[in-house]
């Protein structure tokens, strides 16, 4: 199996790089990736409860069978749902330092990951991370059948790592995730792979009912 590197978390902004997890060539040799493969950061301090490698961890609360749950759980849980996350490697950026690992500041955010923070970064295989179903929410806007089809053929084309919150945007439309599986229990990321489904919610609409 594969070992984790250890590593001090470096953070970007979204105008230094839109890529959310960049690794330095050197790191990259030594892990002996590139562009494309999966990994998991976790926090060292969470290494106690570290899952072997090639099984991806971030299952979200078991008490919420709710498909919005898991966000709540996400943002306000432990360090079993925000220490660690599954991300795609990004282009190769120059090292900082020695560690050569950098995580984009919003991302880093969600998962209560800080600059200077020890990880372990672990390779993970596509199957692995491969999540069963994933659904997606939008407001305050109107995504027709056509829309919702091209969502689907650019998910499916580009296989990008997904978490509670992450938000996809193209020409006006966002979409936010909002709950996944894998192996049918309820987890906070992984990947979406050829046989994981994915299902649109629309949230625009609300109906209210006071009683006096």
């Amino acid at each position: 199996s594969a070992a984790a590197k250890l590593a001090e978390l470096a953070l970007h902004t979204a105008e230094q790089s839109e890529e959310e997890l960049l690794l330095s060539q050197e790191r990259l040799d030594e892990m002996r990736i590139s562009r494309g493969a999966y990994v998991e950061v976790r926090a060292v301090s969470d290494a106690g409860i570290s899952p072997p490698a090639g099984s991806p961890s971030g299952s979200a609360s078991p008490s919420s069978s709710s498909p919005t749950g898991p966000a709540t759980a996400a943002a306000t849980g432990g360090a079993e749902d925000r220490g660690a996350l599954v991300l795609r490697v990004g282009s190769a950026a120059p090292g900082k330092g020695s560690q050569g690992v950098s995580l984009l500041a919003a991302t880093a955010s969600l998962f209560g990951l800080s600059s200077r923070q020890s990880v372990e970064v672990i390779v993970v295989p596509a199957a692995a991370a491969e999540l069963e179903w994933v659904e997606m929410v939008f407001r305050d806007q109107y995504l027709s059948r056509g829309d919702i089809w091209y969502w689907m053929q650019q998910l499916r084309a580009s296989s990008p790592n997904v978490y509670l919150r992450k938000v996809f945007g193209h020409a006006g439309a966002r979409v936010e995730v909002s709950g996944m599986a894998r192996d049918s229990d309820m987890v906070s990321c992984g990947c979406l792979g050829p046989s994981t489904r994915v299902s649109f919610r629309s949230q625009s609409a609300s109906v209210f009912l006071l009683l006096q």
